[in-house]
């Protein structure tokens, strides 16, 4: 295969999701080079977590002999000093994206760590309390011209969960990063009532910033100068109010594409009435949490914005079938997140779906909502190209019939999640005679009056024959799902281990929540692991039939596994743990809280890879 052109390999390698190509990476030297082409370098992240960044130290002395470049980096619960410069002054002008958590910069470091991000576009800079604390990062002139000119290039500052940050820290931030075009200020402290900005400010130092507060009127101020270059703005969990969000609608020039408010509870109608009236590009917009909401907001959104592509109005409780119907006149929504809208039900879901412009529509999130399987089952004959749904204790809507819809119709499927749906069962997962129709118009769960004999029947088949199972499966199962990533389970207590053993087989699966699916056992654990080599997150969660048998048998093959919980899972001990941590080389979550274990007697710490146990 070696005399083909690289070319062709790599033009390959971009039908392989990222773990397939790293695992190809590692099987040669030339798949190596192959994989460390420029273009799949932006699919990788490397992440330093609650470790010390010291040259003589891995990881950085591992790093330090690498010739290749990394593009994406991650640092949790890090502290960044002058010790690691080395490291830095190597990779940080090619780091496009850096992404801080509960970090410390030594502040005698800060100006010359961001002088090496010549390349940098996107920075996260979240719970970076200490970074702010003492309020004189970047305080010299002289700083702040050599910070700028490394960091002219960053498009989105994202800064998050921060009540150190002050007028003056944000407009030395802003200055820094002269070009950005999205701006997230995610629960962060901002004052909003103008007494406060009164309070500090005066007309002989109104351009200042004050190094005790952070107003809105000051980031206003900031938002006026670069209205024309703002394209994404985040306020989310923070306290914005009707007359802020209405003078950020009105700023001359702005022409925002994404503006996200999610949990800014003081927001109502009038404002976001405005805002849509005034900013009619918008392309995405998050209004989830802000509970004073009603329908008059929704059709405002759906009669104003019609280039809106992701819509999420999560827990809006005022809003009603009046306002979730109005959803059809957004004939490009391809993102719909509308859980917890508990007024919300059947007739305005088929009214803003069920239509033939709702096709677009690829993510859907209905968790929580009250309607039946009749109206899930007409939904899945309009939404062909879905590839998210999350039906999440949908209680009502969730049957083994409206399943079976789902089988045959959304077979574009690559991440279903079920989680509390008890009424489905191995009948429902595992399919339905070739003989039996799904027509959507005319059936209801209520005319499956004998399910219990089909369940019976179904179990009978699988035992007796294997190939009379699988003339039984062809038309409706989860098997039509070929390309199925994600599938979410819990406290589905109906399912067996008919449902591992035959209804679960996937090349490409990722994740898999069994968390209390109490009925499982050891056997179908054993011949899933089988059938799906690819998991990566695996949770059993109190499955309490487990045992330590079963468990180990079955990691043995799930050689890409990062996550595993095994919360309450009482018959695990010290041998099955010690097994685990012997065969599980990738494993980076384990959680073991509420088993009877005393971990003092495992040693997991050698266990390299591992970073995060969660126990009792």
């Amino acid at each position: 295969m070696q005399t083909l052109p690289p070319e062709v390999f790599i033009g390959l390698l971009e039908y392989l999701p990222y773990r397939d190509r790293k695992s190809l990476s590692e099987t040669s030297t030339y798949f190596n080079r192959l994989c460390l082409d420029r273009k799949y370098l932006e699919e990788e992240q490397i992440v330093f977590e609650d470790c010390v960044l010291s040259p003589e130290n891995s990881p950085l002395n591992v790093f330090l002999k690498s010739e290749r470049i990394f593009l994406n980096l991650k640092c949790i619960n890090i502290e960044i000093n002058s010790k690691s410069d080395i490291f830095w002054r190597k990779f940080a002008p090619f780091i496009k994206s850096l992404s801080l958590r509960k970090c410390s910069i030594s502040l005698n470091y800060v100006t010359c760590f961001f002088s090496y991000m010549e390349s940098l576009e996107n920075l996260e800079l979240d719970e970076c309390r200490d970074l702010f604390m003492s309020g004189t990062i970047f305080s010299k002139p002289d700083d702040l011209i050599i910070v700028s000119e490394a960091l002219h290039n960053v498009r989105k500052l994202l800064v998050n969960e921060q009540h150190y940050l002050s007028d003056t820290l944000f407009n030395r931030l802003v200055i820094s990063m002269p070009n950005l075009n999205s701006l997230s200020l995610i629960g962060c402290y901002i004052n909003f009532h103008e007494a406060v900005y009164r309070r500090y400010y005066n007309k002989d130092n109104l351009g200042s910033g004050s190094d005790s507060v952070l107003t809105f009127t000051f980031i206003l101020f900031y938002l006026r100068k670069a209205s024309s270059s703002l394209k994404k703005l985040d306020f989310s969990l923070t306290k914005l109010d009707d007359s802020g969000l209405r003078k950020i609608a009105s700023l001359n020039g702005l022409n925002l594409t994404e503006i996200c408010l999610h949990g800014c509870s003081e927001l109502t109608n009038g404002s976001i009435i405005d805002l849509v009236n005034s900013q009619k590009n918008l392309m995405v917009l998050d209004i989830g949490g802000c509970v004073r909401l009603t329908d008059k907001a929704l059709i405002a959104i759906s009669d104003s914005l019609q280039k809106l592509r992701e819509l999420n109005f999560s827990g809006c409780s005022g809003i009603t079938n009046m306002g979730v119907g109005s959803l059809c006149k957004l004939t490009k929504l391809n993102k719909l997140i509308m859980m917890s809208c508990s007024e919300g039900s059947s007739s305005g879901i088929v009214e803003a779906i069920c239509s033939p412009a709702s096709n677009t529509i690829k993510f859907l999130d209905l968790r929580s909502l009250n309607f039946n399987d009749t109206i899930l089952i007409n939904l899945s004959a309009h939404l062909s190209n879905l590839v998210y749904l999350d039906l999440g204790l949908c209680l009502n809507a969730v049957s083994n019939l409206s399943l079976h819809a789902i089988f045959g119709n959304l077979r574009r499927l690559q991440h279903l999640k079920l989680r509390g749906c008890r009424k489905i069962s191995d009948y429902g997962l595992c399919g339905i005679d070739e003989n039996e129709t799904v027509d959507p118009k005319n059936v209801i769960s209520s005319t499956v009056k004998n399910e219990d004999e089909v369940q019976t029947h179904l179990c009978s088949s699988i035992t007796q024959d294997y190939g009379q199972y699988n003339a039984l499966t062809r038309n409706c199962s989860l098997a039509n799902l070929k390309g199925l990533k994600t599938l979410g389970l819990s406290y589905c207590y109906n399912i067996t281990d008919i449902t591992l053993k035959y209804g679960i087989r996937f090349l490409e699966l990722r994740d898999l929540d069994l968390s209390y699916c109490e009925k499982i056992t050891d056997d179908g654990l054993r011949m899933l692991s089988k059938n799906n080599p690819s998991i990566e997150v695996l949770d059993l969660s109190g499955c309490k039939n487990l045992s330590d048998e079963g468990l180990t048998q079955s990691i043995q093959n799930l050689h890409r596994l990062r996550r595993l919980s095994l919360k309450g899972v009482n018959q695990l001990s010290v041998n099955g743990l010690r097994t685990i941590k012997s065969k599980c080389k990738a494993l980076r979550y384990l959680n073991v809280s509420q088993c009877d274990l005393n971990l003092e007697e495992v040693d997991l710490g050698s266990l390299l890879s591992l970073r995060v146990v969660s126990f009792n």
